[in-house]
């Protein structure tokens, strides 16, 4: 796509320069023709070496890279200006005869820096812009993170809370747990994290619920075949497991299973968090999980745009919660 774009340039390029030359009435087909063939060349040409050097470039400064640029290209040009002029004058004539017109070299030379400087600014606007944008980006998840943290920590504090007399010792593990959870909660600093981590978060977590709700709540993982480093947004898995449990398990009288699957669907990862439905429970539980499903809806959309969602609704007597990801895990 990027060498379409430089190549579309440099046949605009060789219209302007044509019709500054000769006037539309009288344009100069043979003209444009050597000209298109003397623009596309140079812009390969620099294409190419820059694709070649990009790894020694992305380790030099802005002004580095952007002064080794202008100078590859003014060299490419002033050095295809004289073959071209050999090739009209000596080659081409037949006369075996020629000599450097300095001036069209000089003409070409400024032509190419000042639509190389233009480019170059472009591209540093562009790249401030880049980095404006993810900066900003990097901000407002970390606050839809920070919105997620105090939900969690206030039920996990009732659930410690409601064992410290029954059971000081799973309440001392269970303590030990959510220092765990928050200690890599307050480490993290990546938007996205593996599938492993998010797991292992869950898992903590859940243990915490096991000795709350007992035999009440059973967990079943379906997620096997699941990539390990599948790139997901931090804690976007662990509210809807709570969601499960605020809203169907604990509600729910006998043993009830919380279901966790991995589906694939073509090029994308659907995680299936399902728990049975609890009678005249539908209405509240909406109400009750807005913010937490709106937090992670907004976090995949700024991950991975519209290739990830969050789409909740009942299956038969099953209230399931899927979150869609893109099998690759790339970052938007």
């Amino acid at each position: 796509m990027s060498l379409l774009v430089l190549l579309l340039l440099a046949i605009f390029t060789a219209l302007i320069v044509t019709l500054l030359r000769s006037g539309l009435p009288e344009f100069d087909w043979a003209g444009f023709a050597l000209a298109l063939l003397f623009t596309c060349w140079a812009t390969l040409i620099c294409a190419g070496v820059l694709c070649r050097l990009s790894d020694w470039l992305d380790t030099r400064t802005a002004f580095t890279a952007a002064a080794f640029t202008l100078l590859l290209v003014l060299m490419v040009v002033a050095l295809l200006t004289v073959l071209a002029q050999w090739w009209a004058q000596g080659s081409y004539a037949g006369s075996g005869i020629w000599s450097v017109s300095w001036p069209g070299v000089a003409e070409h030379v400024l032509i190419a820096s000042i639509l190389t400087g233009i480019a170059l600014r472009y591209a540093a606007v562009n790249r401030e812009l880049r980095l404006r944008e993810q900066s900003e980006l990097t901000a407002r998840l970390e606050a839809l993170q920070a919105r997620i943290k105090p939900h969690f920590l206030f039920n996990s504090l009732n659930s410690i809370a409601s064992l410290i007399h029954q059971a000081p010792a799973d309440a001392e593990q269970a303590v030990l747990d959510l220092a765990a959870l928050f200690r890599a909660g307050l480490s993290q600093r990546e938007t996205l994290v593996c599938w492993r981590q998010e797991r292992t978060l869950c898992e903590q977590y859940l243990r915490i619920e096991q000795l709350r709700l007992g035999d009440r709540l059973q967990v079943e993982w379906r997620t096997q075949w699941l990539d390990e480093d599948l790139k997901l947004p931090a804690l976007s898995v662990q509210p809807l497991l709570e969601n499960a449990i605020l809203h169907g398990i604990q509600r729910s009288a006998e043993p009830a299973v919380l279901s966790i699957e991995a589906i694939d669907e073509g090029g994308c990862v659907v995680l299936r968090i399902s728990n049975p439905l609890p009678a005249a429970s539908e209405s509240t539980r909406e109400e009750g999980n807005n913010m937490a499903v709106e937090n992670i809806r907004h976090r995949l959309h700024a991950c991975f745009g519209e290739r990830a969602g969050l789409d909740l609704g009942v299956d038969g007597d099953c209230y399931v919660a899927s979150l869609r990801l893109p099998q690759g895990g790339q970052g938007a």
